[in-house]
């Protein structure tokens, strides 16, 4: 009985730390979808902001 106990303790305390690495694997992979979208947004804008302002070639 207490084998059996302790087997499925072990068998949790596994399942935890295996879900703790696939969320802290999805938490970086987010984060680092987040900056790619940053920086895609920013250069739009500068894009943007650079078409919009006068030129001075004549």
């Amino acid at each position: 009985m207490h084998e059996a106990q302790r087997a499925a303790a072990e068998w949790a305390l596994a399942r935890e730390l295996t879900a703790g690495r696939r969320w802290e694997w999805l938490a970086r992979f987010a984060a680092r979808r987040a900056e790619h979208a940053r920086a895609a947004t920013a250069a739009r804008h500068e894009a943007a902001a650079a078409a919009r302002r006068p030129s001075n070639a004549y």
